[in-house]
Order: structure tokens, then sequence, then C-alpha cells
């Protein structure tokens, strides 16, 4: 695929979804998913140098162990992030293959796969241009990250409630959260959409079918999240995680 073809490809995914879709249809599933990985990687590479650009503006200097550490950190997010994107693509899938199953509608495992790593695809992309707005807020109206690391580091609602007001009262962080709306609301239509196409079902159907699938799979995933935490709190101080 020359770049031609490869920015006429993009500005299909984004702007005429139907086009995309019926000139993608044929397309092996195992490529779409490469394709993924490859950006996705990409995506994860330019945030690590974008941080060391700042590290260093901050610091004025980049001592040798921190570009070796950094390195490090950098393969390891990529290895971690890949496996956590390859886990959400295939239980995503399998959710939406199996409600559409229980609705009684036709559907191939792989087919779905191919709809959301499509979906996917948005995703990351949108995520570079976050990339990008961040370096460039951070350059220019500074966001002052202590308001997210206190909500980390408090269990208390009143002062996460708090906390948040404080880090949207930022410029920089509103900016940011309403492409990151927009990335979440051109996912979940395109999802929908490419899950109509693929399954021949109503979009209302497909966008209450990949909704469900996609909360079922956050509430997995943060159940998880909490119980590592837990036990890890436990490990450390049993009494504390017993008693807290």
């Amino acid at each position: 695929m020359d770049e031609n073809a490869f920015l006429r490809n993009i500005k299909f995914l984004y702007f005429s979804p139907s086009r995309f879709l019926e000139k993608n249809s044929d397309k092996k599933w195992t490529k779409i998913l490469v394709q993924l990985l490859v950006f996705y990687t990409l995506y994860i590479v330019a945030g690590a140098f974008l941080d060391l650009i700042l590290f260093f503006i901050n610091n004025g200097s980049v001592l040798p162990i921190e570009i070796l550490s950094w390195t490090f950190l950098t393969i390891q997010s990529i290895i971690g992030k890949v496996i956590i994107i390859s886990i959400i693509l295939f239980s995503v899938s399998g959710l939406i293959h199996l409600l559409l199953k229980i609705t009684k509608t036709h559907s191939k495992y792989l087919i779905n796969v191919k709809s959301v790593s499509y979906s996917l695809l948005i995703w990351v992309i949108y995520g570079f241009i976050i990339l990008i707005a961040s370096f460039i807020i951070q350059m220019t109206i500074p966001i002052n990250e202590s308001y997210l690391q206190g909500i980390i580091s408090t269990s208390d609602v009143t002062n996460i409630i708090q906390l948040y007001k404080l880090h949207f009262s930022q410029p920089g962080a509103i900016i940011l959260l309403i492409i990151g709306i927009i990335q979440v609301a051109h996912f979940l239509v395109f999802l929908s959409k490419s899950v109509s196409y693929f399954n021949k079902i109503k979009i209302v159907k497909s966008a209450l079918i990949c909704i469900s699938s996609l909360v079922i799979v956050i509430i997995a995933l943060f159940l998880i999240w909490i119980g590592y935490f837990y036990v890890n709190n436990y490990l450390t101080d049993p009494y504390g995680a017993r008693f807290s």
C-alpha cells in the first residue's frame, strides 16, 4: 500500500466508515491485528520519547543510566500494554459474539475480531492526537499533575471529588478531556457500525451489544485491578489490609 492509499484509507476510516468497511471487508483479520499492534507499539514508543524530551527540557540533561532506564521501561511498557490490548480485543470480540448468538444472530467470532480491531485502530490514532496535544500543553500551559496523584493516594470520596474539580479547572486538562470524550464517542460509533455491517443487524441492536460487551470487560478489568491492589496491600501489610 502506497502512502496515498494509506492516507486515503485513514480518511475513509474516520470520515466515511461505510466506504472503509466496503473496501476492507475481505481483508484477513490477522493482517488487521498486525496493523493494530504495530500502530499501538509506535504510539507507546512515541509517548515514551515525548516524555524523555520533557524530562530533558525540565532537567537540562539526560544521563546514560537514565537513557538505559528509559529503554528498559519502554520495552516493559510495550510488552505489558500489547498484552492488555490483546486481552481487551479478544474478550470484547468474544462477548459481542456470545451476545449475538444469544440473540439468535448468525455470527463468526473472527468477523467480530476484525470489527473490534478496526475500532481500536481509531482509538490508537486518537491516542497519537492526545500525545501531541499533551506535549504542546505541557510546553505552553502545563497541567499540575499533583491533583491526579492525590486522587490515587486517597480513598476519601469528598477529597477525590474536590481533586477532580481542581484538576479539570485547568485549561489543558479540559482540552484533553474534550479530545478523550470525542475519542470514546467515535470508537463506540464505529464499533457499532462495523458490527452492524459485518453481522447484518440493525445499528441500535449493534450499539446495545457493543456497549454491553465493553461495560462487562471494563468492570471485569476494574475488579481485577482492585483485587491486585488488595492482595498487594495484604502481602505488605496484612493487618492494615484486613481492617482498613
